[in-house]
């Protein structure tokens, strides 16, 4: 398979919650380059964005931001699915992951469930055997007084449901403070403790051909939707086992509530059956079924870049077509044109960055060099479009 990006390019994807200091560490990592109206959104994917800069060492480092394990709105398990998805097409692509970050919050006092489950996921899908290529960054260190942050980083260290076991086996918890030093010390970590990483769910789910929830990671995620699916079906039963006394005594008002919690839970429930199909897919399932998702995806970003066009040359013919000096009411027709010509420029600039690099990601590289910016990172990491799908 044709691989498309430069195998001496620094590929990291940045994982933690929503809110725990991903965007601040890329933007303290790249400085001046950053601009997050440039980023660069993959196709298909609803929280990958690639930011790209220049090393000292003269590598392109690719910082990749993707989704959180507790999106609002997004189960767990779609969010995996994408998650392989993206790394299975690098894969195949010739695209090694340099190394992982996790960033955690360390003003954080207690880890709940859900943040609990999203550090397991992050060390199942990257294998312990690929911890000496990852870091903790611990960020929010300007909301904790540094002897208890301290402590903190000991407990991550030391416990091994936590950061332990990744950290016996080579991994490195690093504090981000608010200067590009303590950011870049950690990608420069990265990059002179790796080569190349077969992360574990990519060895699971290509190479050993396992299904999703068969995973390391998906099993984390596979045994809390069979829990959830169990004390949803023990609830409605007990809400069923209560509509029958209620109807006994004749209580009709406590009969519909009942029946009102009983659709809630059953609904709920049917989430929960369908996240369970969700799960057991294998790879190649995966590809048929966001192979698809990005083919829209690129068709809707170029009828949209089409349209926008179109509206931005009637706007340009419209003002043409104005006097610069004239009437009141005309300078000020004019001037709104100029606004709305103005904000048109800019949302078709953005398109056009979307459909350079979804469109031609595969011919975006000329004798093995990566395009500057994050259209290079785009043809590197989305090698898909010419190379997998088309």
């Amino acid at each position: 398979m044709k691989t498309c990006g430069s195998p001496d390019d620094v590929f990291i994807p940045i994982i933690g919650l929503t809110g725990s200091g991903k965007s601040s560490f890329i933007s303290l990592c790249m400085g001046e380059e950053y601009d997050e109206n440039e980023d660069v959104p993959l196709p298909g994917a609803t929280g990958f964005k690639v930011h790209s800069f220049k090393h000292s060492s003269g590598r392109t480092v690719h910082l990749i931001d993707t989704p959180g394990f507790d999106q609002p709105g997004r189960e767990d398990h779609e969010v995996l699915q994408e998650c392989v998805y993206w790394l299975s097409k690098s894969f195949e692509a010739g695209i090694k992951v340099t190394g992982m970050v996790y960033t955690y919050p360390i003003d954080l006092m207690r880890l709940p469930g859900s943040a609990r489950r999203a550090l397991q996921m992050f060390k199942a899908m990257c294998g312990i055997q690929n911890a000496p290529s990852t870091v903790m960054a611990t960020t929010m260190w300007d909301k904790v007084e540094r002897e208890v942050g301290e402590e903190r980083v000991d407990t991550l260290a030391e416990e091994q449901d936590f950061w332990g076991d990744f950290h016996d086996a080579g991994s490195r918890i690093l504090p981000v403070l608010s200067d590009q030093r303590s950011a870049l010390k950690i990608v420069n970590l990265i990059i002179s403790s790796s080569t190349g990483l077969t992360l574990q769910i990519q060895q699971q789910m290509i190479l050993d051909k396992m299904m999703l929830h068969q995973t390391d990671a998906g099993k984390i995620l596979y045994g809390n939707i069979m829990t959830e699916k169990h004390n949803l079906e023990e609830e409605i039963d007990e809400i069923k086992r209560s509509m029958q006394e209620q109807l006994v005594q004749a209580r009709q008002d406590q009969v519909r509530e009942l029946e009102e919690m009983a659709r809630a839970k059953h609904d709920k429930l049917e989430t929960r059956v369908a996240a369970v199909q969700e799960i057991q897919k294998t790879n190649n399932d995966l590809t048929v079924m966001w192979d698809i998702r990005v083919k829209d995806d690129m068709r809707r970003m170029r009828l949209e870049l089409l349209r926008n066009q179109e509206h931005l040359q009637d706007l340009e013919d419209s003002l043409a077509g104005r006097a610069t000096n004239g009437a009141y009411q005309e300078r000020k027709e004019r001037e709104e044109l100029e606004r709305e010509l103005k904000r048109m420029r800019k949302k078709v600039e953005m398109l056009q960055r979307e459909n350079r690099f979804g469109a031609t990601a595969g011919v975006l590289l000329t004798g093995g060099k990566v395009v500057g910016g994050g259209l290079g990172v785009a043809a590197a990491i989305i090698p898909l479009v010419a190379c997998c799908i088309m």
